[in-house]
């Protein structure tokens, strides 16, 4: 085992139950869809990260799966990567937990469906205009993952200054032509 997947071990091997016990439960909505309903801990391991674990039998999945949903009323759409221990781990960063006013290793009651796929990212227009104009970069950004297309995003959006955006949305554009789309910030 690499040590990603020993530090994932033991990390998990941390992992503890609410005070009041976890519960899991399935609705099916108006659509008949099915609808997961769940009372757990949202576990904190490591600094930086938090997650739940939902056991796959509960999902009836073994593969990674979108999620979108609510952490005690506040929305999230995630994805939830199978871990080969009988769960499914959903990652919730620091930026995440703050935006829901968590902190981690607290009781929460979540409810979710599973999604189609990943969230749809809002290109804004500057970015959207420089691929536009550039139409291998536009196909090729269009063809790479969610998370790396959301890298490029963000780093775009972190910039302080006009220029530096600008310089950043015509050095995206480079960098997307010249991996053809294989990489991302």
């Amino acid at each position: 085992m690499g040590k990603t997947g020993e530090a994932y071990a033991a990390a998990r091997a941390q992992l503890t139950k609410p005070a009041r016990g976890e519960r899991f439960e399935t609705a099916v909505a108006g659509d008949g869809s099915p609808i997961f309903r769940m009372f757990t801990k949202l576990q904190t391991p490591e600094k930086g990260w938090s997650g739940l674990a939902v056991p796959s039998e509960f999902l009836g999945l073994r593969r990674r799966a979108w999620l979108r949903g609510t952490v005690n009323g506040l929305s999230f759409w995630v994805s939830a990567q199978p871990m080969g221990d009988g769960n499914h781990w959903v990652t919730m960063n620091r930026e995440m937990r703050a935006e829901m006013g968590l902190v981690g290793d607290e009781e929460v009651e979540v409810e979710f469906a599973i999604a189609d796929g990943p969230p749809p990212l809002d290109v804004p227009d500057d970015v959207q205009e420089s691929l536009d104009s550039r139409p291998e970069a536009k196909t090729l950004f269009e063809q790479m993952s969610h998370n790396h297309r959301k890298g490029y995003l963000r780093w775009i959006r972190e910039a302080k200054r006009a220029e530096t955006r600008s310089r950043r949305i015509a050095s995206a554009v480079e960098e997307v032509i010249a991996t053809q789309g294989k990489s991302g910030r």
